[in-house]
């Protein structure tokens, strides 16, 4: 009975999400429209559309610059984590449940008077009712920052009895990234693998984040902008060209050692390498070119 009650939610959630892709008034979430930084890194600021805005603060205060925001020692957690407020017109409200362990503005947004607050791994402050602590947040406030739900994210370690699908999605990516937006009423929460950016998996809720259904996988964003993951995925495949050059590089150098050994290779493939990119995404130009071998000034092929 309980499986054909989820399978009837799950399937009432992704026909919900269907209508809302084809829906005119779908609800846009506002993105900080700018972050700030402190020059010593302890203090951001994500700025809001309507003059609002969450302040992100390490309050640590001996913490040092590079361990401001990532420090890898258990004993630091707390203090690299970073206390969240959110700064209305009207109101100062601190978000208690939790501290940000890795702070990403877009991820702290408005639409009419909601907010939502979501970070991929945070610090709790206090031990949850099962003893988990950390993990990932999304809270939401409805009524103009005054107050924030409890966690709600689908994932949440301290959510007793928790869909165990759903927690075997998430340790599948391991370490991943989060956008979040709400169409019409429904909740939309998307991860993906941040190191390429090519498998995306989508959960739905319908009734403020009590149920989720999901995940639906693709290989394109449905919360992330095509913008962004166009962006990262160019950005991974010019990283994986640049590793291949260097290794035709050094192996010029093993052949022929001296000066001026890998002129000739990086050259020639760095040549090939941006006439591709003029034409096409970098993506595709990573799977389309051959893989760079050495090259010498004489012309002649490397092994």
């Amino acid at each position: 009975m309980k499986k054909a009650v989820l399978a009837t939610f799950v399937t009432a959630c992704l026909i919900s999400l269907a209508a809302c892709e084809m829906d005119k008034t779908e609800i846009r979430l506002a993105d900080s429209v700018n972050e700030n930084r402190s020059p010593d890194g302890r203090l951001w600021t994500c700025s809001l559309a309507d003059g609002s805005e969450f302040v992100l603060t390490a309050d640590a205060p001996k913490l040092g610059k590079h361990d401001v925001s990532h420090s890898g020692r258990i004993r630091d957690a707390f203090a690299a984590a970073f206390q969240v407020k959110y700064h209305g017109k009207n109101v100062a409200t601190t978000l208690m449940s939790f501290n940000d362990d890795d702070p990403d503005c877009v991820n702290y947004a408005m639409s009419g008077n909601t907010l939502h607050a979501l970070t991929d791994r945070a610090t709790f402050r206090f031990m949850a009712a099962n003893g988990k602590r950390g993990g990932s947040v999304l809270v939401v406030s409805r009524d103009g920052g005054h107050s924030f739900s409890d966690n709600i994210h689908p994932n949440a370690l301290e959510k007793a009895g928790g869909n165990q699908q759903i927690h075997a999605a998430f340790q599948e990516f391991g370490y991943y990234r989060s956008r979040f937006r709400v169409v019409g009423s429904q909740y939309q929460l998307e991860i993906t693998d941040p190191l390429n950016f090519e498998k995306f998996l989508l959960f739905v809720s319908s009734d403020g984040g009590k149920m989720w259904a999901g995940p639906v996988g693709s290989i394109d964003p449905t919360v992330f902008s095509s913008k962004e993951v166009d962006l990262k995925r160019a950005f991974f495949a010019s990283n994986e060209w640049s590793d291949k050059v260097f290794k035709a590089t050094s192996d010029a150098c093993n052949q022929r050692p001296g000066i001026g050994c890998a002129v000739a290779t990086s050259q020639y493939w760095d040549t090939q390498w941006d006439a591709c990119v003029s034409e096409r995404p970098s993506p595709a130009c990573l799977k389309m070119l051959p893989d760079p071998t050495p090259r010498f000034p004489d012309g002649e092929q490397g092994k």
